[in-house]
């Protein structure tokens, strides 16, 4: 899968966002959880278009962040994978992303490998507060010692 951007549901599968977050959300609202009525309300609520980076935008990735949907990005300039949680870094949450950064060591993610050799994983809540950072390889090892406690 080579793609800069990914959601992790709740169940760890990893969907592919080929272009925008939100875009994926609003061409397939079931995926999510959600129905197209709903995500047309949000957006109405906000007077935005759907699609727009706006408000509704963020009120609808808030919501599924709230429900332990996981988000991520990559950021080409600094070689970092963003990786996006609600709050805590709950045992759902920890499995799924140690999962996708093994996915990523593996080359079954994307080519990022072949751009860097340890890309970096900053994981965030919703306050933008760093809880874990570090090379790739620093982060698979944390998030496997985490889960021994």
């Amino acid at each position: 899968m080579n793609y800069d951007a990914f959601f992790i549901s709740p169940k760890g599968k990893i969907i592919p966002v080929p272009v925008r977050h939100i875009l994926a959300i609003a061409e397939e609202p079931g995926l999510f959880g959600l129905t197209a009525d709903k995500i047309a309300k949000t957006y109405a609520k906000h007077k935005e278009e759907v699609g727009w980076e706006g408000y509704a935008r963020n009120e609808i990735i808030l919501d599924l962040l709230k429900d332990d949907w996981v988000r991520i990005r990559f950021f080409n300039r600094s070689g970092t994978w963003r990786v996006q949680i609600f709050e805590e870094l709950n045992e759902l949450l920890r499995k799924s992303i140690l999962k996708f950064c093994s996915e990523i060591k593996t080359g079954n993610i994307t080519n990022v490998m072949r751009r860097t050799a340890d890309p970096n994983i900053e994981i965030h809540n919703t306050k933008e507060e760093s809880i874990v950072g570090g090379t790739l390889d620093e982060v698979l090892k944390t998030l496997r010692k985490t889960g021994r406690r």
